[in-house]
C-alpha cells in the first residue's frame, strides 16, 4: 500500500512517460516516500529529517495523506533554487530514485495533478470500483480463453485417432500420384506432337 489513489498513480505513470522518467523508478520512489512517511510518523531520525527538509511540520507529517505530502514535496523541490539542494531533498525523501525523479518532481503539484486529469480523459485512470470492473472483465476473458483452449484440447484428444488414420491414408494416396502422373507423359507427348 502506497497511500495513493489508483487513478492518481495512473496519472503519475502517464506523467513519468511524458517527461522521460522511467515508470519503475517512479514506482520505487513512491514506495520509498511512503516508507519514509511511515517511519517519520513514529520515530525521530533520517526519515523525519528528510521531511522536515521539505518544509513539513511534525503535525503535517502525521496528519496529511501520502498523496498530499508528495505533491507538496514536489512544490518544495520546484521552489528550491539550488540544484544541489534539490538533489539532496529528493534523495532524502525518495532514496536512490530521487535523482532520476527530479525532472518529474520539479514540475510541481499543479502540473503533476494535470497528468491525473489527462489520464482520466484518456481512459487509463480508474478509481477502485472501476478498476474492480476492469479486473472482472479481464478475469472473464481469461475464463473464455481457457474454455476454448480446453475444448480444442478435448477435440484434439477425441479426434486424434481419426485424424491420424486420415493423414496416413492421404499420405499414401499422395505417394501414388507421381507414378500415375509419369504414366500420363506418353499420352501428353503424343497429343502435343499431333497438334
Amino acid at each position: 500500500q502506497t497511500g495513493f489513489a489508483t487513478e492518481t498513480l495512473a496519472g503519475f505513470r502517464l506523467g513519468a512517460k511524458l517527461t522521460g522518467t522511467d515508470v519503475s523508478t517512479l514506482e520505487n520512489g513512491i514506495k520509498r516516500f511512503s516508507r519514509v512517511i511511515g517511519e517519520a510518523r513514529v520515530q525521530t531520525g533520517e526519515s523525519r529529517d528528510a521531511l522536515f527538509a521539505l518544509g513539513f511540520s511534525l503535525e503535517e507529517i502525521k496528519n496529511l495523506d501520502a498523496e498530499t505530502l508528495f505533491k507538496r514535496a514536489a512544490d518544495n523541490i520546484r521552489a528550491t533554487a539550488d540544484a544541489s539542494d534539490q538533489a539532496d531533498k529528493a534523495f532524502g525523501a525518495f532514496g536512490r530514485s530521487g535523482q532520476e525523479l527530479l525532472n518529474f518532481l520539479k514540475l510541481g503539484s499543479q502540473n503533476i495533478g494535470g497528468f491525473v486529469g489527462e489520464a482520466k480523459e484518456l481512459g487509463v485512470a480508474f478509481d477502485r470500483e472501476e478498476l474492480r470492473k476492469v479486473e472482472n472483465f479481464n478475469d472473464a476473458v481469461t475464463r473464455i480463453g481457457t474454455a476454448f483452449k480446453g475444448a480444442f484440447q478435448t477435440a484434439a484428444v477425441e479426434l486424434a485417432p481419426f485424424l491420424e488414420s486420415f493423414a496416413v491414408s492421404l499420405t499414401n494416396a499422395v505417394k501414388e500420384l507421381p507414378p500415375v502422373i509419369r504414366s500420363w507423359r506418353p499420352a501428353f507427348e503424343s497429343a502435343f506432337n499431333t497438334i
